[in-house]
């Protein structure tokens, strides 16, 4: 903002707006009359000085924002939220509080509570008086615990933020009521009898942006809890993080085929999956964008991803099992259009000819730490004057990137030779290395072209 226009917005905001540096109470008692009708106090300690809030009588603070980290806040907040019963927000975010006070639950008008970046390990019960918060922020609170066994009771709860590090039952029973939730950004599932579980995802149909369900400490496999769920009618989520780390092999086919989501999902991630299927729904997602497999120990193969429309990155990670990518299970039959007139006028095939295209969205793929990764089969042939087809895979690559993949012997020529490289990285892969090594690769030709290359 120019200084100009700075300086007047702090004018005509002079009688609403205040920012207290600690030490500045003396001058402020003077002028003690034109603070009485501030709405928005910012506070700013220092490390040398205290604050005294025997200066401030404005009661009508709605929005009450401590601006750093403050040595003794933890003995102060108590008197604060006294004194500013009618606050709309409370930003305490990096404030440096480790316990947030019984005396927040009279704050009955409260709309926003920011406590991010804090070692909370705890709310207290009387969180659930506040029976107007909209929004709860707990992002990067690492030393969080649990929520109150009241949080059922927020029922105008909108966003719920958090992530889960340390956390043992995050979640009590009850929290499905919150059916007016929008964001919620971690759900755990653990062995607890106090604890919710996958059914009580199934009223919050109006969660929107990105859900990541995690299972912890050797949980069951829960086909019924997972139907419930009821993922398929969550309409507005755009993404889907699916990590099965503490959830038993016996079942999981189950329970993540039970998780469907809707199939305009845009983005997907599956984490420590120990099923040998993939989901029947995975190759229905037509709108997906992005799409990550981290560690699924017992998969061979592949579902046909190639016919996803509209895939931009594609990342897979730890899958010792895998020993080949294969036209069949992973590339697939492509999506089909017509043939361009040009094209076909410039061929020998007939004006009936097609296209059929693998992968027609994709331009980030990424492969790491498989193992027993021997092959990548990629049958393609340009016109095929048999069926009359055209075919294409990954016709918009721009990146690809294969790490410790130690038994791949080659990349395909075609993918090297026609799809629009700008970047190749290969790492921990030997077989790879002798083959397109700057030095003397017998198939650097193929690559040398790529303007950004890393190999090894």
């Amino acid at each position: 903002m120019h200084e100009f226009v700075h300086g007047f917005a702090q004018y005509l905001t002079k009688n609403e707006c205040l920012v207290v540096e600690a030490g500045e109470e003396k001058e402020l008692r003077k002028d003690i009359d034109s603070h009485r009708k501030v709405r928005y106090l910012s506070l700013l300690p220092r490390p040398d000085s205290q604050f005294s809030f025997s200066f401030c009588e404005a009661k009508y603070v709605r929005d009450l924002h401590v601006l750093k980290k403050w040595h003794q806040i933890g003995t102060i907040l108590p008197q604060l939220l006294g004194k500013f019963t009618s606050l709309r927000a409370l930003n305490l975010g990096e404030s440096g509080i480790q316990e947030l006070p019984r005396e927040v639950g009279n704050l009955i008008h409260l709309r926003l509570l920011n406590l991010k970046k804090n070692n909370i390990k705890r709310l207290p019960e009387t969180v659930q008086n506040l029976h107007y918060l909209q929004t709860l922020d707990l992002e990067f609170c690492d030393m969080l615990e649990e929520l109150p066994n009241g949080m059922g009771k927020l029922i105008n709860l909108r966003y719920l933020q958090f992530e889960l590090v340390h956390c043992s039952k995050i979640f009590p029973k009850g929290i499905g009521g919150l059916s007016s939730l929008r964001t919620l950004t971690e759900f755990l599932v653990i062995n607890d009898d106090g604890a919710c579980n996958l059914c009580d995802l199934g009223d919050l149909n109006n969660l929107q942006g990105h859900l990541s369900i995690r299972w912890r400490a050797e949980v069951a496999a829960d086909v019924k809890g997972a139907e419930k769920a009821k993922l398929k009618n969550k309409i507005h989520l755009k993404g889907l993080t699916l990590d099965f780390e503490g959830m038993k092999e016996e079942g999981a086919a189950g329970v993540i085929e039970a998780l469907q989501p809707h199939l305009k999902l845009e983005s997907l991630e599956i984490q420590d999956y120990r099923g040998r299927v993939f989901p029947s729904w995975l190759e229905r997602l037509s709108k997906l964008r992005h799409l990550v497999i981290f560690r699924c120990p017992n998969f061979g193969h592949l579902p046909k991803l190639g016919n996803l429309p509209f895939l931009e990155t594609l990342a897979m990670y730890y899958m010792p099992c895998l020993k080949k990518l294969g036209q069949e299970d992973f590339i697939g039959e492509g999506i089909t259009i017509p043939l361009p007139s040009a094209l076909a006028s410039s061929s020998s095939l007939s004006g009936t000819a097609i296209i059929r295209v693998s992968f027609p969205k994709l331009k980030r793929f990424s492969l790491s730490e498989m193992e027993e990764w021997e092959e990548w089969e990629m049958m393609i042939t340009d016109e095929n004057e048999d069926d009359g087809i055209v075919r294409r895979i990954m016709p918009f690559l721009q990146a690809l990137t294969i790490l410790n993949c130690p038994k791949l012997t080659a990349l395909p020529n075609h993918l090297l030779r026609q799809a629009p490289l700008e970047e190749l990285h290969i790492e921990g892969c030997t077989l790879l290395r002798q083959r397109y090594s700057s030095q003397d690769g017998e198939d650097w030709h193929l690559v040398s072209h790529v303007p950004i290359i890393s190999v090894d």
